[in-house]
């Protein structure tokens, strides 16, 4: 994992540290959530469980080093400096596990890559989808991260639940979603995010370029 500036990094910055990277993960609440409007009951009932289960845990020390080159990104990013973020599957794991700013996720998730995909590998409750109180969602989402226009998109291609897999009418309604209301949440990180030129998984890492 690195980080690479065009220009020397200034101190400070107001930038809520994770808010760039907690934008991506979200989806994998969000996404879900925001499934019901495009599915049947019948088939998200059918992904779900009465527990939850356990997933992979990061346990490495990453945790300090990560946080530091996050919070370097997000400062060019502010300053609107050109800058490159590199993350690979350890890093990401450490953000969620030791920073408090993805505390929602941990022991919720853990993300890996595969080919030019994210993975996460998930066990979340469902209790805000009406009808699914009290169940969990155990499994993977496949998605492709894309930055179109200053909006973040996120491409889901796979959900699996044990040995099922979400319709495929689900999935391009998953897709044909406009995530921009969801992840842009006010002006000043609209205007942050609009300095971001791309986002994409490459090498085995999430790349994250700044203009």
């Amino acid at each position: 994992m690195s980080i690479e500036e065009t220009e020397p990094k200034e101190s400070g910055g107001c930038l809520i540290r994770g808010c760039l990277f907690f934008s991506v993960v979200l989806f994998v609440f969000v996404g879900f959530c925001g499934w019901g409007a495009y599915s049947t009951y019948k088939n998200l009932y059918a992904l779900t469980s009465d527990g939850s289960v356990g997933i992979p845990v990061y346990e490495g020390t990453a945790g300090p080093a990560v946080q530091s080159r996050l919070n370097a990104f997000a400062e060019a990013l502010e300053a609107k400096k050109s800058a490159t973020l590199r993350l690979d599957v350890d890093d990401m794991n450490a953000l969620v596990l030791f920073d408090p700013a993805f505390s929602l996720l941990k022991n919720r998730v853990y993300f890996g890559i595969e080919k030019d995909c994210l993975t996460a590998q998930m066990s979340v409750p469902l209790d805000q989808m009406r009808g699914l109180q009290g169940r969990w969602f155990n499994g993977k989402i496949t998605f492709q991260p894309k930055m179109e226009n200053g909006h973040l998109s996120l491409v889901p291609i796979l959900i699996q639940a044990g040995n099922r897999e979400a319709p495929m009418g689900v999935i391009k309604a998953l897709q044909a979603f406009s995530w921009s209301n969801i992840f842009i949440p006010n002006p000043k990180t609209e205007e942050l995010f609009s300095g971001i030129k791309a986002i994409r998984v490459e090498k085995n890492e999430l790349v994250i370029e700044a203009n």
